[in-house]
């Protein structure tokens, strides 16, 4: 009895810490593709006006910006990090595009760490997780 234990343990933990680090990736993208749109939507829409480091202003603007808790709530950076894990670093990318004219947002998550996710297996270091929504810009750009 206790060698067949001793022989199926392993791989059975094998698999159910594999399950856990895929379910951690899967969660992340997932939610990360869910506030890009709500953030493209909303920068699209003309609900929100500015980026974190000022306002949406000419044909084409970027701004790059890491998730904090000290993003106000009137830029689209804020909605796009509502709602993310926090066991990685998310960096958020929303640009504009008159002569298209679209807005795009873009999630990258990185940062994973073995103690933090849950991840034992490693599935998810080194590795980067990306999220992207591009939306036509409604009525007129800034």
């Amino acid at each position: 009895m206790a060698l067949e234990f001793a022989l199926v343990m392993p791989p059975f933990l094998l698999m159910c810490f594999g399950f856990i680090g895929v379910n951690a990736a899967l969660m992340t993208r997932s939610n990360a593709q869910n506030t890009a749109q709500l953030a493209a939507r909303m920068m699209a829409t003309g609900q929100v006006k500015n980026f974190a480091t000022g306002a949406i202003a000419g044909a084409t603007a970027t701004a790059t910006t890491v998730c904090s808790g000290s993003l106000a709530t009137t830029t689209v950076e804020y909605y796009a990090c509502q709602g993310l894990p926090t066991w990685a670093t998310f960096t958020v990318t929303a640009s504009q595009n008159c002569a298209v004219p679209s807005v795009t947002v873009r999630i990258q998550a990185t940062g994973f760490n073995k103690t933090t996710t849950g991840d034992r297996l490693g599935v998810l270091l080194g590795k980067t997780v990306t999220a992207t929504a591009v939306m036509m810009k409604e009525g007129t750009c800034a």
